[in-house]
């Protein structure tokens, strides 16, 4: 990949950016250097921000912001560590002490402090579009970025969905009164092990989500969630009436051949969810599923431009699938673990709902003894134990 931005492409932006919010925003990580990675520690923080800034965290840790600082003229990073949306109302005035002339996007980073109380959660939308409102009467928000909360801790994960419906219904009531508002998923990003904060790689990939939304740049809506379900139904009404005909041949032979599609498995990743993950990574050519099931996972790589799909699936219904959505895919039945035509993609996807521990051992041996460098891999709700791979996160099914 490229650095992350050409300057040219920044010329049109506002002068200012601000991150608000708490320790996600304010800087928990520290910093991750991929070739591509342009970061700097030395954004407008403490003398500059006043009391704005959390001192024990924020003037320590790597945000987002450090590796987008480039792209404006003045970065100021206002996030405080373990605040709630209803402290920064309150405190609106202490917190937000800057003021300037000019234009600004607006990053909102925030929402872990407030998932442990569900009525809190209900009311978050209302309560964030107020604080919007009034921030908007003392900068003029050119965009404002929203990036939508995440957790993988178990106290607090049961209200996160209901919490990002909540900002996603906010940015919409924002933007119909003419800011231009924008949600980023934080899906796949890369958490550290509590479970709350971005891990160093995860804050890397967060600021690449916000990047391309600057620079309106592969944009998750733009993803045709309809035309996928569309070519999935087609596929499987396809194979049900192969089945048919093979059942009713069986029937004029005297036999008795009955068959139904089984779902043998769960926690399949949705297709906006995976074209989200898939968004954050540099450009690919190939793309491996193992356990390919019905082809879901291979359709929305190649929707998204991937050239090279290899699919090993054990169950030949869902194989048979598979061939018929995705013809020229190379697609083989049998164990991954033995059929290692995958090995050589740039993304491995891993639907690991019902893996256990010793086949997800057994996957991240064979992706470290023989995988190139550079492989990416996503699993589906535990970890894959890999040293070698860079991982885009662990999805929750």
């Amino acid at each position: 990949m490229a650095s992350l931005s050409e300057k040219s492409e920044t010329s049109h932006l506002p002068p200012n950016v601000l991150f608000i919010g708490q320790s996600n925003a304010a800087g928990r990580s520290r910093p991750y250097s991929p070739p591509e990675a342009v970061a700097s520690p030395s954004l407008r923080r403490s003398d500059e921000m006043l009391s704005s800034c959390d001192p024990k965290k924020a003037s320590a840790g790597y945000s987002p912001l450090n590796y987008l600082h480039h792209m404006y003229s003045s970065g100021y990073n206002f996030a405080r560590g373990g605040t709630s949306l209803r402290e920064w109302t309150d405190n609106f005035d202490e917190w937000l002490p800057t003021r300037f002339d000019g234009a600004a996007d607006v990053v909102w980073i925030q929402g872990e402090s407030d998932l442990a109380d569900a009525e809190t959660v209900e009311t978050y939308a209302l309560r964030l579009g107020q604080f919007i409102r009034r921030l908007s009467k003392v900068y003029r928000i050119e965009r404002l970025f929203v990036v939508c909360t995440t957790s993988t801790r178990e106290t607090l994960r049961a209200n996160a969905p209901a919490l990002r419906e909540q900002q996603a219904s906010a940015v919409e009531s924002i933007r119909a009164e003419g800011i231009d508002a924008r949600l980023i998923s934080t899906e796949g990003v890369a958490m550290c092990g509590d479970g709350v904060h971005y891990s160093d790689r995860g804050c890397y990939e967060v600021s690449l989500r916000l990047e391309r939304a600057i620079l309106n740049r592969q944009e998750p809506a733009t993803f045709d969630v309809a035309s996928w379900s569309d070519r999935m139904e087609r596929a499987k009404a396809q194979l049900e009436a192969e089945m048919e005909k093979e059942m009713s041949f069986g029937s004029l032979l005297g036999g008795e051949k009955k068959r139904k599609m089984v779902n043998y498995t769960y926690g399949e990743i949705l297709p906006l969810t995976l074209y989200q993950a898939l968004s954050s990574l540099p450009p690919f050519e190939s793309l491996a599923d193992l356990g390919s099931g019905c082809g879901g996972v291979l359709l929305t790589a190649s929707m998204m431009g991937c050239e090279r799909l290899v699919g090993v699936e054990a169950m030949q219904s869902y194989l048979r699938q598979s061939q018929l959505l995705l013809p020229d895919a190379n697609l083989a039945a049998g164990d991954f673990c033995e059929d290692l035509r995958w090995i050589s993609a740039s993304v491995i996807v891993v639907c690991s709902t019902l893996y256990d521990e010793d086949l997800m051992r057994e996957i991240g041996e064979i992706i470290d003894a023989r995988a190139a460098d550079g492989v990416h891999v996503i699993t589906l709700d535990k970890p894959l134990p890999s040293q070698t791979c860079g991982t885009v996160g662990v999805m929750e099914g």
